[in-house]
C-alpha cells in the first residue's frame, strides 16, 4: 500500500491511494481539513481511514461489506459521524461512523 498526501500552497489536497482495495478505488471523499478519509472500491467495499497529519500514512478504522456493485459516490458529514455511500447496485447506504470506529 502507499499513499501520498500534499498541501500545497493554495491548500488544495492532492491524494493518490494505491493497493487499498481490491480492484481499486472508485470514490473517495475527506472533511478539509481534518485527518479523517472515506474511500469505495470496485468490490463493494468501503473503507474508513485516519491519515497521519504529518507522515501521510493511512491507518485503516473500518471496512464494511453490504453493496453488491462497485462504490461510485462516497460523502463524509461535516461532524465525521455519518458518511453515505452509494454504489452501481443502485442503493445509497448511510453509515453510522461512530458504530464502526
Amino acid at each position: 500500500m502507499s499513499f501520498f498526501f500534499e498541501k500545497q500552497l493554495f491548500k488544495q489536497l492532492d491524494i493518490l491511494c494505491q493497493g487499498v482495495h481490491p480492484g481499486g478505488v472508485t470514490a473517495m471523499s475527506f472533511v478539509l481539513g481534518s485527518n479523517y478519509l472515506v474511500t469505495g472500491g470496485a468490490t463493494g467495499h468501503v473503507r474508513s481511514w485516519e491519515v497521519g497529519r504529518r507522515s501521510g500514512a493511512l491507518s485503516l478504522l473500518t471496512t464494511v461489506k453490504e453493496h453488491k456493485g462497485a462504490v461510485c459516490n462516497v460523502q463524509v458529514a461535516k461532524d465525521q459521524r455519518e458518511f453515505l455511500s452509494g454504489s452501481k447496485d443502485g442503493f445509497c447506504i448511510i453509515w453510522d461512523a461512530t458504530k464502526y470506529a
